[in-house]
Parts: structure tokens; sequence; C-alpha cells
């Protein structure tokens, strides 16, 4: 069973929530999962307008043969696509974060888009107050969701929002990128 597991992991194909939307709508009626399951819209305060497009980072020999290694992952799980630099989208940065395992994870800065998102506070709990609610007998487990977020598309409307530049092309993302809180339009 875990070697079956395994397998689907490793062909972890991104967006695969939206084709079980069926099934989603027998589970909840809540407008905000389903946006999430259908294609996430990015709540916006206002418009995002970007008068000038990013330079990318200088990065040595060594990071940027990692950053195109991360594209081409990316691409092949379907979470990014090329795609043409269009008016009124939105082009931001990248950059590398190294992973346990000695890969990276490539990161889509958003600092300047989420200027225009909606806040939404969100309290995390600690390690302190879940030791509080463990009991005598409680089981616990641990889940890596590494690629969860892929899990989810963006709505075709938002993508333009979700563009970066390597190497003379323009990508966007499809599917949520890490660590994106897309809340309901």
């Amino acid at each position: 069973m875990i070697e079956i597991v395994k397998q689907k992991v490793k062909g972890f194909q991104a967006g695969q929530i939206a084709s079980c939307v069926h099934q989603w709508k027998m589970l909840t009626s809540v407008p905000e999962i389903l946006d999430i399951v259908q294609g996430a819209h990015i709540q916006f305060e206002s418009i995002p307008k970007q008068n000038n497009i990013p330079l990318p980072n200088l990065l040595s020999q060594v990071e940027s043969e990692a950053v195109t290694i991360e594209i081409d992952k990316l691409m092949r799980k379907g979470v990014t696509e090329p795609c043409l630099k269009e008016s009124n989208d939105f082009i931001s940065k990248i950059f590398l974060r190294p992973k346990k395992d000695g890969s990276h994870r490539l990161i889509l800065n958003l600092k300047s888009l989420s200027e225009n998102v909606t806040y939404h506070h969100f309290k995390m709990d600690t390690l302190h107050s879940i030791l509080k609610l463990v009991k005598k007998d409680c089981w616990m487990a641990s889940v890596n969701l590494g690629d969860a977020y892929h899990s989810c598309p963006v709505a075709k409307g938002h993508q333009k929002y979700l563009k970066f530049f390597w190497n003379n092309k323009y990508y966007k993302f499809i599917y949520f990128p890490n660590g994106l809180a897309c809340c309901p339009r």
C-alpha cells in the first residue's frame, strides 16, 4: 500500500481537486470552499496595477540552473505554463529556498501584489497551545502536504496576477503557488 501511495505522489499532477467538484458539492455548499475547488479568485481591495516589471534577481550559475530545474518540475506537474505578456497583468520576482532533501522550492514573491489583497486575520495554533489539548492516549500523525497548494486551481481571470519572467520567457501559475492565500470573489 505504501508503494502505491509513493508512486501516486511521484506522479503528482496539479489541479486534481477540480475533477472532484461534484463530490465537493455533495460535501459542502460553502461558497468559499467551492470557489477554491473550481478556480479560486483573489479577493482584491483594489485592482493591482504595475508600472514597471521588476528586474530579475542576479543569480549565480548554480542558482540559475536550480531555478530552471524547479520551473521544469512545476511545468511537468502542470502547475505553471508559458504565457505571453499582456496588458494589466502582474509580474512578480521569483527566488529559491533550499529544502531539507537538498532540492529547492521556487517561491513567487507576491509581496507587491499582496498590497492589493484584502487582509483576513488568521491565527495559527502554536505548539504550546496544541500541547494543552493533548491528553493521555491521544494519537497523532504527521502528513507531508508538499504539493497540496498545487491541487487548487486559480480562476482563469486571476492567473494574470501570478506571472513571472525567466530566461526571456513569461510564465504563469494556473494552480496555487506555495503559500498563496486566495479568497473567494
